[in-house]
């Protein structure tokens, strides 16, 4: 599976030809059907999933959120939540998720792959809630402000040089949020890459500098769930 994920990345035409092996389908199959994992294990990491859809399903404006019965939707399953809560190696989480693929399970959602979900903006210019932007009142909708900054009072009352200004103005607020909850909360038809694009954008007017968390606490499964799976996780 390693090297077919390699196939076209050039741009150009590929094939790729999967040789199953029985005894190994079995194998990868078996991280979640052997004794290693017990029910109360599986039933926290549907708590993951089930969480990760309210949440998501609560972000939605209104207009757009009737649209969810008839169509589909984007969650990411955070990975190190999954791991830590049911006890189970990263490895694990991904066959679990697979196996709500199948038809055997329900067929619920499509595994879109792994990606980088958690960011923090650092307000640059001016705070978060003052900038008219869409990606911004959804992060505001979503996202967790952290830290925050008296450095505006103290300038005032201690005075400033315009060095001290400029530094400052680093301090103007910092968000935690999840990429692809503020898609959803965007409107239908935005993704993940719609919001990097815009925060690229931002960045680039100097407005906020981002930071993408690579560890494995930004980590997140991109499940798109269908309406099977909407209903399922959304009681």
């Amino acid at each position: 599976f390693q090297e077919i994920g390699r196939g076209g990345r050039d741009g150009g035409e590929a094939k790729a030809r999967c040789v199953v092996i029985r005894e190994d389908a079995v194998a990868q199959r078996s991280l979640s059907h052997s004794g290693g994992v017990e029910r109360v294990q599986v039933e926290r990491f549907l708590d993951v999933v089930e969480r990760a859809t309210g949440e998501v399903v609560g972000d939605i404006p209104e207009e757009y959120r009737k649209n969810i019965v008839l169509g589909e939707l984007d969650i990411a399953v955070p990975v190190m939540e999954a791991v830590v809560g049911c006890d189970v190696r990263e490895e694990t989480v991904e066959t679990m998720v697979s196996l709500m693929e199948e038809q055997e399970f329900g067929r619920l959602l499509r595994l879109e792959g792994s990606m980088v979900d958690r960011v923090t903006v650092t307000m640059k210019k001016r705070s978060l809630e003052e900038l008219d932007e869409p990606v911004a009142k959804c992060i505001v909708k979503c996202g967790v402000k952290v830290g925050g900054s008296s450095a505006d009072a103290r300038l005032e009352e201690l005075g400033g040089t315009a060095m001290d200004k400029g530094f400052y103005s680093y301090a103007k607020g910092n968000w935690k949020f999840g990429v692809v909850r503020v898609a959803n909360c965007m409107g239908q038809g935005c993704q993940p890459r719609h919001v990097y694009a815009a925060l690229r954008r931002l960045e680039n007017m100097g407005e906020l500098e981002v930071t993408v968390d690579t560890s494995a606490r930004g980590k997140g499964f991109l499940v798109n769930l269908n309406k099977s799976g909407v209903d399922c996780f959304r009681e």
